[in-house]
């Protein structure tokens, strides 16, 4: 994967499945600063395009303290169908880190938005 970085601002992520050797190749072409990356893993199973999405978008998060809360959100395109809010919030309270910064495991999540999402 390259990340291309142009004044200072990611510009676009290509995901590059060939060798290093090739990557090598690619870079003096790209305008910008380049950061490269190898990809671990890939998951998920293949599908057809559902004809109704199923995006869903909530936060997770840690009280820190009193009136003080650590959180980021979490952007998820397409859920499969049938899962709803609630099935996300079961797999990512203790799992998903609090914040970009921070080791610390969530304790609360909280739904932003859906769109053809159970709740």
């Amino acid at each position: 994967m390259i990340k291309q970085i142009i004044g200072g601002k990611t510009v676009k992520t290509v995901y590059a499945d060939m060798s290093a050797a090739d990557l090598a190749v690619l870079q003096p072409l790209m305008e910008g600063k380049l950061e490269i990356y190898d990809k671990k893993f890939e998951g998920g199973t293949a599908t057809s395009v559902p004809t109704e999405m199923n995006y869903i978008r909530f936060s997770v998060g840690k009280k820190i303290s009193k009136n003080v809360t650590m959180s980021a959100s979490v952007s998820v395109p397409h859920i499969k169908q049938g899962k709803s809010f609630a099935d996300c919030k079961a797999i990512v309270i203790g799992a998903f880190d609090c914040g970009f910064e921070s080791d610390a495991k969530c304790d609360y999540s909280n739904l932003i938005g859906s769109l053809s999402a159970k709740e």
